[in-house]
């Protein structure tokens, strides 16, 4: 709550009564026997209780409903509790009373003195209490019920000083409206709110906007000038001291139709898949090394013969040379839950077919882009854009040294030694979009680290440049590779 502030002009004297003084005298007389006995109940919670639905699956509250489930373990606990007053000659009700006025007099000292008392004590008006464990009062509302037009008018609002930003001002709001709903059978709350007080009301479900007829309200409260008028509505069916249960029912009902329409809720086992390659990468390699380095993984029982016969070893397997040391690919069907989502194979989409002069001089014939051709071109590519003299400042990656703040800048960092890695595990560039997404994201980088009027920004453009003649020479799409050289490159 603002300033622990909240300045009204409720109705005055003058304001209009009920035509029927018999049934009014009634009614009035209905609510203090119902208000007499809630006063006589002990400290706890307010009309209603939600222990039970505090009961049921747990979900995870937000902000507002972790505040609130907080003070209710405290009415529960015995620690506050709130407290429906009026002035009924009950001498517990009087001390509550003058505590009220009390608080109400420091906390809104724009407010007359002798005005929040005639108000407090006004037998035609209600307050609801914030008690401490001591009975001591910290805090409450003070309204005018108008039973027979169904709403209410707030007077006065407020905690004492030393505890608020404790979320009471919230609390006490609902156990208001609970009350007034429940014991007074009211509809609607009607306020004037001063700049102050405008945001603490609308937090609480005020709004500028007026449904209750004018007819039912004009003329019953008293206009007051600098003040906003604010509507609250309150809903005959919404228990508003257990909001909290209710927000976790409506997300477990919303909850409960998710899971009848998707499989999202469906926790799966992680994917093993890189788990194993790694390990049966590395015991291929380690075959391979205690071989010798002689033929492919699978030939390491003929290890040695070269050094027997005085010949030189062979070079040591790779990637290149033994398929036993590439990474398999993962196949999306594979993976759990996908094919269960409605994934099918027909649902990949293909891009368009290419195929690819490997002749460094692109005057060879034009193969399909298989794996095999792919990587080959793809090798090709790199060590042309390496060889070229404007790509050295994209060789390797940015060393912090050089440049302190590329990394806070730069989110995805890429090199063209990255990118040879990559390469090397033959299963990462799948397709020649990979290989070009990650090309384009160094010169983008360039871009935006370095300023235009730079050498690095004028070379990342220069490359990107030389790149695409190169590629636009050699890669051919499937329409063009009838005659002369298609369109494709690192930039478009």
């Amino acid at each position: 709550m603002p300033n622990g502030e909240v300045k009204n002009e409720p109705g005055s004297d003058s304001t209009a009564v009920a035509s029927n003084p018999q049934q009014s005298g009634q009614v009035e007389e209905q609510h203090r026997t119902a208000a007499s006995q809630l006063v006589q109940e002990p400290a706890g919670p307010g009309p209603s209780s939600s222990a039970a639905a505090r009961d049921r699956t747990y979900i995870t509250p937000g902000a507002y409903s972790q505040r609130e489930e907080a003070l209710i373990k405290r009415e529960q606990d015995g620690d506050i509790a709130f407290r429906y007053v009026l002035n009924n000659d009950d001498p517990q009700n009087l001390i509550y009373l003058v505590g009220l006025k009390n608080i109400f007099s420091k906390q809104l000292p724009n407010m007359p003195k002798e005005y929040i008392v005639r108000l407090v004590f006004d037998r035609r008006h209600r307050s609801v209490a914030l008690l401490k464990r001591n009975g001591t009062v910290i805090g409450g509302i003070t309204y005018r019920a108008f039973h027979e037009q169904a709403f209410g008018e707030i007077a006065f609002c407020a905690v004492t000083s030393h505890e608020q930003v404790k979320g009471y001002g919230t609390r006490l709001m609902n156990q208001t409206k609970e009350f007034a709903r429940t014991v007074d059978r009211l509809t609607h709350f009607l306020t004037y709110a001063d700049n102050n007080a405008v945001g603490y009301f609308e937090k609480q479900g005020f709004t500028r906007e007026i449904t209750l007829e004018r007819e039912r309200w004009q003329g019953y409260i008293k206009d007051y000038d600098g003040g906003t008028l604010m509507e609250c509505v309150m809903h005959p069916r919404i228990s508003y001291t257990a909001l909290p249960d209710l927000i976790r029912t409506q997300r477990l009902a919303l909850d409960d139709r998710i899971r009848e329409v998707s499989n999202s809720h469906v926790v799966r086992p992680g994917l093993r898949h890189f788990q194993e390659e790694d390990a049966r990468l590395a015991a291929a390699t380690a075959a391979a090394a205690a071989a010798g380095g002689k033929g492919s993984a699978a030939g390491a029982a003929q290890a040695g013969d070269a050094a027997a016969g005085g010949t030189e070893a062979a070079a040591a397997p790779t990637a290149d040379t033994d398929p036993a040391l590439r990474r398999r690919m993962l196949d999306i069907g594979s993976i759990p839950g996908v094919r269960e989502a409605g994934w099918s194979p027909d649902m990949v989409q293909q891009g368009p077919r290419v195929r690819l002069l490997l002749d460094e001089a692109g005057a060879g014939p034009a193969v399909e882009a298989g794996p095999e051709a792919l990587h080959s071109f793809l090798r090709l590519l790199l060590e042309h854009v390496k060889g070229l003299e404007d790509s050295w400042p994209f060789r390797e990656r940015v060393a912090v040294q050089d440049a302190p703040d590329y990394y806070d800048i730069i989110k995805d960092p890429m090199a063209l030694d990255v990118m040879e890695e990559r390469l090397a595990c033959r299963g990462y560039y799948a397709t020649l979009d990979i290989f070009t997404a990650d090309l384009r994201r160094v010169f983008d980088n360039c871009r935006l680290y370095n300023a235009p009027d730079t050498i690095y920004y004028k070379l990342a453009n220069k490359l990107e440049a030389q790149v695409n003649t190169f590629m636009a020479h050699r890669v051919l799409y499937e329409e063009d590779s009838g005659g002369g050289g298609g369109q494709a490159g690192a930039g478009r």
